[in-house]
């Protein structure tokens, strides 16, 4: 049977329309999924059950922030702690909650729950409040102090947190919190919205706003686990040390912001071999001081990598590489080794090398003590260099 030219056959004809209406529906599929991708691929990769979450919701006990319509903050932190966690345990994972009811909790009993029981990361939970009723928005805390992986954990939560309330983002912040400083694994603390401002404390009020709060902050820990996850399931039985030697090759003076390069060596004294291979990998970073002992560095020093993988006791030797404050003045320099989504090695009690250097002309000083001082088995390794 001859058919009029560009027809097909019945049956030819059919896959055609088969196909047609496959390939619209993939479209369709991939075009929802890119939608959505920040938050659906996430939860496609999940593997709860090897995760512990810690939430800690704030304050409990005696009566801390109210709003001007008198809403207390202690109720509305664990009203969204609880959301929360409901999502969380529905979604498989395993949480630990500091408290469930109004009873007090020190910072010190919150950050012994987490510790004990080994968790993957800890969130605690806040509303805000201030003396000017006019501000609004969120903000999400990590501490420079705390345990590596802190920043992701809390720039994750503050993004899914703003994306789902539309409140005005106020950015993601270093500030040295007890529990974020204490704690052993990646922690954040999320200030969902001020309680002192009217308009956000009825808001609060609402279980449609406290939803959204509890939303956002469950998507950021899974987002989270599912990026870094891997990286917070932490060994319990390393010993970490380390002895350094710079070769007396750290700068004494830099130009602000200046970023130089020279010869370093390290012997391994822990237990266990370093790896110089992600995600676990152990590097050479550097905590940056100033004269009155403040961090400087908001997400710690720039990391030096290890040219291979180091057994206990043997010595390697590569190029460190640090960076130098935008402003002038006397900072000290505290070499630390990092495991990285683990511990800092000063974290787990290694002792740090610490060397002085000034910044736009300013003279050094002495070096403030900042940490435990290494044991005569960990000074500077005998290593010598032409």
């Amino acid at each position: 049977m001859s058919l009029p030219k560009g027809e097909l056959p019945p049956n030819r004809a059919r896959r055609k329309t088969k196909v047609k209406r496959v390939t619209t529906l993939i479209v369709a599929v991939s075009v929802f999924l890119s939608m959505f991708s920040p938050w659906l691929t996430s939860t496609a990769q999940a593997a709860p059950g090897n995760y512990l979450i810690v939430l800690d919701p704030g304050d409990g006990g005696v009566v801390g922030a109210t709003g001007p319509t008198g809403l207390q903050e202690k109720v509305v932190n664990l009203d969204i702690a609880l959301r929360v966690r409901d999502r969380l345990v529905g979604a498989g994972y395993r949480v630990i909650m500091t408290r469930d009811s109004d009873n007090p909790v020190s910072l010190a009993q919150r950050v012994d729950i987490a510790n004990r029981n080994n968790a993957s990361v800890f969130v605690s939970i806040h509303t805000n409040a201030v003396s000017n009723r006019e501000v609004h928005g969120t903000e999400t805390y990590f501490s420079s102090r705390g345990a590596p992986y802190g920043f992701h954990l809390a720039n994750h939560i503050q993004s899914r947190v703003v994306i789902n309330t539309g409140s005005q983002s106020r950015g993601v912040k270093d500030g040295a919190f007890f529990v974020l400083t204490h704690t052993t694994m990646p922690a954040a603390l999320q200030e969902g919205e001020f309680i002192s401002n009217p308009d956000k404390e009825a808001l609060l009020r609402t279980d449609a706003f406290r939803d959204k709060i509890a939303q956002g902050i469950f998507e950021g820990i899974v987002n989270f686990l599912n990026e870094y996850g891997a990286a917070t399931i932490s060994p319990t039985n390393y010993t970490y040390r380390a002895a350094y030697n710079d070769y007396q090759r750290t700068p004494s003076s830099l130009s602000p912001g200046q970023q130089v390069s020279f010869p370093f060596a390290v012997r391994n004294l822990s237990n266990f071999t370093w790896s110089s291979s992600p995600p676990n990998q152990v590097n050479l970073s550097y905590h940056l001081y100033d004269s009155r002992g403040r961090m400087v560095t908001s997400l710690n020093g720039l990391r030096s990598p290890l040219p291979r993988n180091v057994a206990p006791g043997e010595v390697v030797e590569f190029t460190a590489t640090i960076q130098a404050p935008t402003s002038s003045g006397n900072f000290t320099i505290a070499f630390d080794m990092v495991h990285e989504g683990v511990a800092w090695f000063s974290q787990k009690g290694a002792g740090m090398e610490r060397r002085t250097f000034s910044v736009g002309g300013v003279a050094p000083v002495a070096p403030i003590i900042l940490a435990v001082a290494p044991s005569p088995a960990e000074k500077s390794p005998s290593v010598s260099k032409e």
